[in-house]
C-alpha cells in the first residue's frame, strides 16, 4: 500500500511540474528601454498579465519582469502596451482591436486574484474592476468615461474629425466600444 502510495505521489509531482512547464509559451517583450526579448512566457490570468511577466531564463528558472519595466508584450494571440494617460501614470492594458485610426485597449482586474494587494478588505476595494482605453491614431489616449452623459461627451469629442460617428455617439445612438472603434477603422478603407 505505502508503495503505491509513494508511487501515486511520484507521478503527480512529475505529471505537476511538466504542466507548470507547458504554460509557458513563446513571446516578445519590448522593455522601455526598446529592448527586444523573445522568451518562453507563462500564461497569466488578466489580473497578473497588467502587474507583471513570468518567463523562464536560460537556466530553467522562473523569473518576473514587472509591467513598469515594459512597454508592451506579446504572448500568442495576446498583446499588451502599457499606456501613458499622464505625466506620472502609465497602464498595461491588454490590446482588443488594433486599428489604423483608433485602437480600444481593455484594463479589466479582479482584485481576489492579486496576492497581498489589499491584505485587509475594506468596504472601499471592490473585488472587480474595467476600465477601456481609446488610442486615436495620432497616439492620444482616452479613459472612457463610465457614466453615459460623460461617455457621449468626452467620446463624440474625441472623435470629432468623424463627424458622423460623433453625431451618433453624441445623439446616444452608439454606445458599443467595439462597434464605434470598427466604424471609425472601416472608414476610406481600400
Amino acid at each position: 500500500m505505502k508503495k503505491k502510495i509513494s508511487l501515486l505521489l511520484f507521478l503527480f509531482s512529475i505529471i505537476s511540474s511538466y504542466s507548470q512547464i507547458g504554460d509557458f509559451i513563446d513571446g516578445v517583450v519590448i522593455t522601455k528601454e526598446l529592448d527586444t526579448l523573445n522568451l518562453k512566457l507563462q500564461f497569466l490570468n488578466e489580473t497578473e498579465s497588467i502587474s507583471y511577466v513570468k518567463y523562464l531564463n536560460e537556466k530553467g528558472k522562473i523569473k518576473k519582469i514587472s509591467s513598469s519595466k515594459i512597454k508592451s508584450y506579446s504572448r500568442g494571440n495576446e498583446v499588451y502596451k502599457s499606456l501613458k494617460l499622464t505625466k506620472y501614470t502609465q497602464v498595461l492594458c491588454k490590446q482588443i482591436i488594433k486599428g489604423r485610426n483608433l485602437s480600444l485597449y481593455r484594463q479589466g482586474y479582479d482584485l481576489n486574484n492579486f496576492k497581498n494587494a489589499f491584505p485587509i478588505s475594506t468596504p472601499f476595494s471592490p473585488s472587480k474592476k474595467e476600465y477601456f482605453y481609446l488610442e486615436n491614431k495620432y497616439g492620444v489616449i482616452l479613459p472612457v468615461p463610465k457614466t453615459k452623459r460623460s461617455f457621449r461627451k468626452k467620446v463624440s469629442d474625441f472623435l470629432i474629425e468623424h463627424t458622423l460617428i460623433s453625431g451618433k455617439i453624441r445623439g446616444g445612438e452608439l454606445y458599443n466600444l467595439r462597434e464605434i472603434t470598427n466604424l471609425v477603422n472601416d472608414i476610406n478603407k481600400n
